[in-house]
């Protein structure tokens, strides 16, 4: 069954569907001008909007112009954030999209100074020398994401380390389908027989039996594998 992930990456796979994007996030366009904007054919440029409206990821309306007859519109309907991760002993990927404001109790006290400043530059009118104040905040969450996102980094490689020397220790296991459901339990932090399962594609009964005995000949599981297996 194709998800949200599948259908994002498939439009996103594609580079001059990436370039249409990037121009659509600065502001809403017309086919013609994305063309010109991209030196591409108008009927490429049009072809790829379909594809990308049918998947939801772009809108588009008719407005009249002063200038001519009535043109269609595009612009982004989408906001999210794409992660991959692969590496040798590790791989996820995973969709987040950010359409909706946060609610504040659930916002960190560095993110909501950023809200507050929001709050702040708003209340003031929407002349052109206004926008330094927007500048500095974009600045700040900026330099704050690269900061996380090189400690996320750090963390990946640790992750992956500890997943590696993970993986030696199951050398031990002659069976493949026992050492695929322990690195499923590492990476998922989900012993459920039904999700393993589902995602292994392997039987429930073999699933079942596969955890009792990591429990009983190993000891693997004391805690939490009790409720599934028994």
């Amino acid at each position: 069954m194709e998800t949200d992930l599948d259908l994002i990456l498939m439009i996103l796979e594609n580079p001059t569907r990436r370039d249409i994007i990037k121009r659509l996030s600065e502001e809403p366009n017309y086919p013609l001008q994305l063309a010109k904007d991209l030196g591409l054919g108008q009927q490429l440029v049009a072809k790829h909007l379909r594809v990308m409206e049918n998947a939801g990821m772009v809108a588009s309306s008719v407005e009249s112009s002063p200038y001519g007859p009535k043109r269609r519109i595009y612009t982004l309907n989408k906001n999210m954030s794409v992660t991959l991760d692969v590496s040798t002993h590790f791989f996820k990927a995973k969709v987040v999209f950010f359409d909706v404001e946060p609610e504040r109790e659930e916002i960190s006290d560095s993110s909501a100074s950023f809200m507050d400043k929001m709050d702040e530059t708003l209340e003031h009118p929407k002349h052109p020398e206004r926008i330094t104040p927007f500048t500095t905040i974009i600045s700040d969450i900026d330099k704050k994401l690269e900061a996380l996102e090189n400690e996320r980094a750090i963390l990946l490689y640790i992750r992956n380390f500890a997943m590696k020397e993970a993986s030696r220790i199951l050398e031990v296991f002659k069976n493949s389908d026992t050492r695929r459901i322990i690195r499923y339990a590492l990476d998922e932090h989900d012993i459920s027989v039904k999700s393993i399962s589902e995602s292994l594609n392997l039987r429930e009964a073999v699933v079942r039996q596969a955890l009792l005995n990591l429990k009983k000949g190993f000891n693997i599981g004391v805690g939490f594998v009790a409720e599934e297996t028994e």
